[in-house]
């Protein structure tokens, strides 16, 4: 095991062996992917070069009009009836530093409308 970063007041993240070669699997199999898709050149940054953070979003943009996005305003997918994406892909960007409460606004606010559509028999 071995420890990321050490500042006073902070808390000390552990990577093992099992997280790197996760990372290396994961960054190897979407550069397959890229090459099936016809990528020319892919690249890698460094790994775990420091204090690690990612805040990975996008993907399935939210939107009214389903040309210029993937989920509705309720975060339904625009052309797949009961399927939702309750997550960071349905914003078009960060929306600020730590996005977790800016996340879980949203799908709290999708999760609460889509309970009272089951109620009511709309779902």
């Amino acid at each position: 095991m071995s420890i990321l970063h050490r500042t006073p007041g902070m808390t000390c993240v552990p990577v093992d062996q099992n997280e790197r070669r996760q990372l290396h699997w994961i960054g190897a199999k979407a550069e397959e992917i890229l090459r099936v898709m016809d990528a020319t050149k892919t690249w890698q940054g460094p790994h775990l070069s420091g204090v690690c953070s990612s805040h990975d979003l996008g993907g399935c943009r939210m939107g009214k009009d389903p040309t210029s996005s993937g989920v509705n305003p309720d975060l339904r997918v625009h052309d797949t009836p009961g399927l939702y994406v309750f997550s960071g892909a349905v914003f078009p960007t960060c929306p600020g530093v730590n996005p977790t409460l800016a996340m879980w606004a949203v799908c709290m606010w999708a999760a609460e409308h889509l309970v009272q559509r089951l109620r009511s028999g709309e779902e």
